[in-house]
C-alpha cells in the first residue's frame, strides 16, 4: 500500500497505481487498501488505481481530492471516515467480490468537511453504487449504474443516518 499518515499535503499527477491492496486489512470490507490516508491531505489528478487485491482507498481524518481519476477492478472503491472528499470527473468501476463491493463508501465527515461527487461515473459492482453511513453528501451530474446483484440488497444509492442532495443524475 501507499500510506500517508500525518503527512504534508501530497499530489499525484498522471500516476498509475496497480496490483496493490495486499496490505493490512480493515474497514467495511476487511480488505487492504491500495492507498491509506490518516490525517493527511492528498490530491489525485489524472491518475488510475487499478487491479487491486483489496479496496482502492481507505481514509480517516483526511482531505481527499480526486480529479479525472479512474478507480477500477478492485474489491471496493474508496472507504472514507471523518474525511472531506471532492470526487470530480472521476470513475469507480468494476467492483466485484463476496461482500460489500460498493462503488464508494462514505462514513460521516468531521464538522465543516464537504463530501461532493460531481460529473462522475460509478458503475458495475456487487453491492451499492454509493453507500453512506451518517454522512452529508452532494451528488451532481453523475451516472450510477449496474449495481444489481440479486444475492445482495444492492442499490444505486444507500443513505443511512445521513443526508444526500442529488441533482441532475442518472441511476440505472
Amino acid at each position: 500500500e501507499i500510506h500517508h499518515e500525518g503527512a504534508a499535503a501530497s499530489t499525484y499527477e498522471h500516476t498509475l497505481i496497480t496490483r496493490a491492496g495486499n496490505s493490512p486489512r480493515g474497514g467495511h470490507t476487511n480488505t487492504g487498501p491500495a492507498i491509506r490516508a490518516t490525517d493527511s491531505t492528498i490530491r489525485f489528478d489524472h491518475c488510475a488505481v487499478a487491479d487491486t487485491a483489496g479496496k482502492s482507498m481507505q481514509a480517516t481524518g483526511s482531505n481527499l481530492e480526486l480529479h479525472d481519476t479512474l478507480l477500477t477492478r478492485s474489491i471496493m472503491g474508496p472507504e472514507i471516515d471523518g474525511t472531506a472528499l471532492i470526487f470530480d470527473r472521476s470513475y469507480s468501476l468494476e467492483l466485484y467480490g463476496s461482500d460489500d463491493n460498493d462503488g464508494i463508501y462514505l462514513h460521516s465527515q468531521r464538522a465543516g468537511q464537504v463530501i461532493a461527487l460531481t460529473g462522475c461515473v460509478i458503475a458495475s459492482g456487487d453491492d451499492d453504487g454509493i453507500d453512506t453511513l451518517g454522512s452529508r453528501i452532494t451528488v451532481e451530474d453523475c451516472i450510477v449504474r449496474d449495481f444489481a446483484n440479486p444475492a445482495e440488497d444492492s442499490k444505486g444509492l444507500s443513505v443511512f443516518s445521513g443526508e444526500a442532495t442529488v441533482k441532475k443524475c442518472l441511476f440505472a
